[in-house]
């Protein structure tokens, strides 16, 4: 047979349909980020609309299904949507006073950040310590402070600076894995805490980093955080949290596994410790278990006034509740162990503190100057 009119060398005719192909995806491949990136950013919100689309027939069936159902089931129907004796069914004018009232307000925009939080820190291992510091000469040098000058200086900028201390003592505590799988170590130790500022008739936590801690004193960190209070606009945050939230899940997501990905970028953005403060809502003492994602992230709880041994003598002292959160994929328990008591002993010795009482600033503004 003639090769030429075999059935495999007869002209196809060109296919339609779905297996039509457009002429520019002839010039690209599968293997390209960019298609990667161009259908995660296409497809997946088409899919969150057709999920939400889904959602609100599917509520709205029981009642479609009732309005158009025959008599008895009608009123099998308001046998079961009722909560009440078998022998005493309610009209529909008792029903509608029965149901309990609420409001539906908006869901804060701003709470995005939270549930994207959430959502990194669903992959760590983490590690939970529970300490109490003693406290008391540390509140005794304020309050002294505050009676002599009038000032009132911040607690947390006090711990904060025990904490950038206590890590620049091992920096490995800080460190984060990149996509090389190698660790990077910083050298400067960047604290993110959350500072509330009002908004509206609300309140936010506005995040902001607190850069080279380990490096500044006291004091200096009470002025940025008062700074930050008075006028929370110039903060480095406050742009990234006001455009943020306003992209696709699947896309803040996708952002969110780059910077992952690149500790320079993680650092830059949250910084390389996190640091949250909830005692100031109490006066007793209380733990929080929280979702980090830094490797090495503290809570501030509150502080209790208990009996403590002081020299052999029994003493009211004041404990602080202080929760220690590591990430077990990067340190191990005895390093974590030993951050612990470096900063317990900074904070119990009252670091950068010491010559409050007599007058002098030299000690505040020096925080190195209470080293032992």
């Amino acid at each position: 047979m003639d090769p030429a009119g075999s059935a495999d060398a007869r002209p196809q005719a060109p296919s339609r349909g779905f297996n039509r192909r457009a002429p520019w995806a002839d010039r690209l491949t599968l293997d390209q980020p960019s298609i990667i990136l161009w259908r995660a950013l296409v497809f997946l919100p088409l899919a969150r609309l057709q999920a939400v689309a889904l959602y609100s027939r599917l509520r709205l069936l029981p009642s479609m299904m009732a309005a158009h159902a025959p008599a008895e089931f009608q009123a099998v129907w308001t046998l079961c949507s009722i909560s009440q004796p078998e022998d005493k069914l309610m009209d529909g004018e008792q029903r509608a006073t029965s149901k309990s009232s609420f409001t539906a307000v908006p869901f804060p925009r701003m709470r995005q950040n939270v549930l994207d939080a959430g959502w990194m820190a669903r992959r760590r291992h983490v590690i939970h310590g529970l300490l109490e510091v003693d406290v008391t000469e540390a509140r005794r040098r304020l309050r002294e402070h505050k009676q002599r000058t009038g000032e009132r200086l911040s607690f947390s900028a006090f711990i904060i600076a025990c904490v950038g201390r206590a890590v620049d003592m091992d920096r490995s505590v800080h460190a984060y894995r990149n996509w090389r799988n190698q660790l990077i170590v910083f050298d400067d130790v960047d604290i993110l805490i959350a500072i509330e500022i009002p908004a509206g008739d609300r309140t936010f936590p506005l995040l902001h980093p607190i850069r080279a801690a380990n490096r500044r004193s006291a004091r200096d960190i009470h002025t940025e955080i008062r700074a930050m209070q008075t006028a929370p606009q110039r903060s480095e945050s406050t742009l990234f949290l006001r455009w943020f939230p306003l992209l696709p899940t699947a896309v803040r997501h996708l952002i969110y596994r780059l910077v992952e990905q690149n500790p320079h970028w993680r650092k830059r953005v949250a910084g390389t410790v996190g640091l949250t403060s909830i005692g100031m809502f109490g006066d007793r003492g209380g733990w929080g278990i929280g979702a980090p994602n830094h490797t090495l992230a503290l809570i501030v709880g509150g502080i209790a006034r208990k009996p403590g041994v002081v020299d052999g003598q029994i003493e009211i002292r004041e404990y602080l509740s202080l929760t220690l959160s590591v990430d077990h994929d990067v340190v191990d328990g005895a390093p974590a162990a030993r951050f612990a008591h470096r900063l317990t002993e900074l904070s119990e010795s009252a670091y950068g503190l010491e010559t409050l009482v007599e007058g002098h600033e030299d000690g505040f503004r020096d925080g190195r100057a209470g080293l032992r």
